[in-house]
């Protein structure tokens, strides 16, 4: 009261995209505004709000607390290019008299946009144009133990309102609803060591979680933490360290992960008195209850000191593979290599050492690795092409018997001075990705790209060059990439969400068409995120799974957040939930070609072989004949049955 204000500029929301918001309260207490609306105030108690950097003109806003929590919690909403992201959280059953078996949330849709009904679990939003604007949809529900909850979205369109239907029978609390992809845990070190950088490096294997902690301060050793799923839920199943551990090894910066093989890197630790060489250790689980033990320790043929082996680490059934970027080679300084190594039983052995067919001075070929198969993609940021230093590039090799040769160089097609491609590289089958953080995405500096590749034969070509759907100077997309079936992600860890400087995104990709066109699905960010958490400076996908490191605040709030992917199925698949098909229906337990009655007994259409008169799953039909379509009503009415060819149930 009393203080005069420019609205336009100093509304709340200007003031935490532009500033960072700074409260002070009566007694001129000072709070960033995450923390303020954490507390349980009277909303009408007033605080004033002013720019973090205004120590002069004192200039600002007067607010209440309910205003400012409203603002607040909307900040867990965005609209991306797939849709409205937006969260939920319900702290406690509500006060009904007894158990809610279905919760019912009911959004308003205010916007003067038009919304369109898909009738599969999806809100459509156009322009008077005609313009589809947004979307909302793909709702998830689950509950304090990571289970999923069946979860609906209906429309009412008199009332102009979305409603969110999620079955809490039997949940235990706090639950989280959230519409398109959504955060199912984050990991963090389960024996309360916070001496080090978790989530230097993550992996994952089915049900299997890998998280790296390298040493944030000096004398330490590494660590590895491994957790494991059980019906939804993460818990810690060991922690592992070298059995020749030393300090300031690095053990744990990068990890690799491959059914119950675990390979380690441990960058900087001595060979034979040769400081900086490197060592990579092998660790395999077997018993029951799972243990896991030491299988071997990897080192390399160089000599040399600061090599680096285990700086990148990848591992494909029973060969893995380990870059080399501070080697030398044909005299050129740390031109980088690579070498593979196969099991036989217990025992690992050599198979080929790999370098460029081109090695330069300074190229850090083998600071980025991946493997799939019998097909190596090795990064080196630091190569030249011609007029553009530090382009980079990445190699292919492919395997043949027990021989590896150079298939491919993969560039850029517009690449450019300084962009560093290959700083991180992902591969799946015939797809590769190779990020390019520095390039200037859409024109804007040091925003980056991150660059599809795919294999025909034993042609490869570049298929796409994805960018953020909001770039900005220094977000650094594609510092880190994975790719997997249907899915790609690429990190993007100096972003600052919601103006949060450096919070970190990370974007998700996923294909349609044939030839497949990459598009942006999600936008995703840490549910805790905070100034300089680094959300994916690291990621990596296995099966619907996706893991997301943030390493940077090591000492609080450094974990692997782990999201929960859904990629669209073609017809004849079985699903759950409409949001898994690619037609945007599910009918019968299978992605349909149309809605099908939508599953309702109480008609006379089927989408599964199983309950059609005749045809394969996936394809809308009659229903089998003396399938029950109405029930008898009482002593004095007989049942309704299908006849196998019309599509509507008989007349009462």
């Amino acid at each position: 009261p009393g203080v005069f204000f420019d609205e336009a500029r100093f509304a709340f929301e200007a003031l935490h995209d532009g500033y960072g918001p700074v409260l002070l309260n009566a007694a001129s207490e000072v709070v960033a505004g995450g923390e303020f609306v954490s507390r349980d105030l009277d909303p009408q108690a007033e605080f004033f709000v002013r720019p973090a950097g205004d120590l002069k003109e004192f200039q600002g806003a007067v607010h209440t607390f309910g205003e400012l929590r409203g603002w607040r919690d909307g900040l867990a909403s965005s609209n991306g290019p797939l849709g409205l992201e937006q969260g939920f959280t319900v702290a406690e059953p509500p006060d009904c008299g007894g158990a809610a078996p279905e919760l019912r949330f009911d959004l308003a849709i205010t916007t003067a946009l038009s919304v369109r009904d898909r009738g599969t679990d999806a809100l459509e939003l156009f322009d008077a144009g005609g313009v589809r604007r947004a979307a909302y949809g793909e709702l998830y529900a689950a509950d304090a133990d990571g289970r999923e909850l069946p979860a609906r979205l209906t429309w009412d369109a008199a009332a102009r309102t979305a409603r969110l239907h999620v079955d809490a029978r039997d949940a235990r609390y706090p639950l989280r609803i959230d519409p398109l992809w959504s955060e199912q845990a984050k990991l963090r070190p389960f024996d309360g060591d916070s001496s080090h950088y978790f989530a230097s490096d993550v992996a994952i294997s089915g049900d299997t979680a890998v998280v790296g902690a390298v040493p944030a301060l000096v004398g330490l050793v590494g660590k590895v933490y491994v957790f494991v799923r059980s019906g939804g839920v993460w818990s810690g199943q060991r922690v592992l360290t070298a059995s020749d551990g030393t300090a300031d090894d690095n053990f744990g910066a990068g990890v690799a992960i491959s059914g119950d093989t675990i390979l380690v890197g441990a960058l900087r630790a001595s060979v034979g008195g040769r400081a900086g060489a490197g060592k990579t250790y092998v660790f395999r689980r077997s018993g029951t209850p799972p243990t896991w033990t030491q299988e071997a320790i990897l080192t390399s043929l160089l000599t040399a000191t600061t090599d680096g082996f285990g700086y990148a680490v990848a591992i494909s059934g029973e060969t893995a593979l380990i870059g080399v970027c501070g080697a030398d080679v044909a005299g050129r300084d740390a031109a980088g290599q690579a070498e593979i190594f196969v099991r036989s039983g217990t025992s690992w052995t050599r198979q080929a050492v790999l370098s460029a067919s081109d090695p330069e001075q300074w190229g850090f070929f083998g600071c980025s690795a991946a493997l799939h198969g019998d097909t190596a993609l090795i990064g080196a940021y630091g190569a030249d092409l011609p007029g553009k230093p530090n382009a980079g590039k990445a190699y292919v090799f492919a395997r043949s018997g027990t021989a590896w040769r150079q298939q491919s160089i993969l560039t850029a097609s517009d690449g450019a001075a300084n962009d560093y491609l290959g700083a991180d590289v992902a591969l799946f089958g015939s797809t590769a990705v190779v990020g390019a953080a520095y390039a200037d995405g859409a024109g804007i500096k040091d925003s980056g790209k991150a660059y599809v590749f795919t294999r025909s034969g034993t042609f490869w070509s570049q298929q796409a060059a994805l960018t953020a759907s909001d770039p900005a100077s220094e977000d650094y997309f594609g510092s880190s990439v994975a790719v997997a079936d249907g899915a790609i992600l690429v990190g993007a860890y100096r972003a600052s969400p919601w103006g949060i400087p450096h919070g970190g995104k990370t974007y998700a990709f996923a294909p349609s068409g044939t030839p497949a066109t990459w598009t942006q699905r999600a936008l995703l960010t840490a549910s805790d995120v905070e100034s300089l958490l680094h959300f994916g400076d690291r990621v990596a996908i296995g099966g619907d799974t996706a893991l997301i490191g943030a390493s940077f605040l090591w000492n609080t709030s450094a974990g692997a957040y782990v999201f929960r992917l859904t990629t669209p199925q073609p017809n004849g698949s079985r699903c759950s939930d409409a949001d898994e098909c690619t037609s945007g229906f599910c009918a019968d337990g299978v992605c349909c070609d149309g809605a099908c009655g939508g599953g309702d007994d109480g008609d006379c259409q089927a989408c599964s072989a199983a309950k059609k008169q005749s045809g394969s799953d996936g394809t809308c039909g009659p229903a089998r004949a003396a399938a029950v379509c109405r029930p008898a009503a009482g002593g004095c009415d007989v049942a309704e049955s299908c006849d196998g060819s019309a599509t509507a149930c008989p007349a009462d």
